[in-house]
């Protein structure tokens, strides 16, 4: 299948790290922190092919780029620094991706939808009691969050 116009892009992609630190929770062999990497490296650079890939597409049909990724790349929190890094490479992919769109007047559009918490129900299993934690304000409904995506 060929295609010749593309008119959206979402771009989303996420991991929860079990050995997201480097400090505190520190990986107890080079196998954990080396699998921790590799997801991490994994997140940003699938978000940088696909957009790649998807570009000369989006251009042709005035498209829009819409990429779901987390506040933890935008204000870090304690015992997620790979988690946190990876998400500030997306972030910092996608504005200045969109810098450099305007730069050359490209029709395509791009939005950063840095999510903050969202209680999926794979979330909601993992952290069980610990989800108390959190502030209720910052705990996002997984409906609603995708609701809001979609009317954007």
């Amino acid at each position: 299948m060929t295609f010749k116009a593309l008119p959206y892009l979402e771009a989303s992609k996420g991991h929860i790290f079990t050995t997201s630190s480097m400090a505190g929770e520190t990986p107890t062999s080079f196998t954990n922190l080396y699998t921790s990497t590799k997801h991490a490296v994994g997140n940003a650079l699938s978000f940088y092919e696909m957009t790649f890939k998807a570009l000369p597409y989006l251009e042709a049909s005035k498209g829009h780029i819409f990429t779901t990724s987390s506040m933890g790349g935008e204000i870090p929190a304690s015992f997620s620094s790979i988690y946190s890094s990876s998400k500030h490479a997306v972030n910092g992919f996608f504005y200045s991706l969109q810098q450099e769109l305007l730069a050359r007047q490209s029709p395509v559009g791009v939005t950063v939808g840095a999510l903050g918490f969202i209680v999926t129900d794979d979330l909601d299993a993992i952290l069980g009691e610990e989800k108390s934690l959190f502030p209720s304000f910052a705990q996002g409904d997984v409906h609603v969050c995708a609701t809001g995506m979609m009317d954007s």
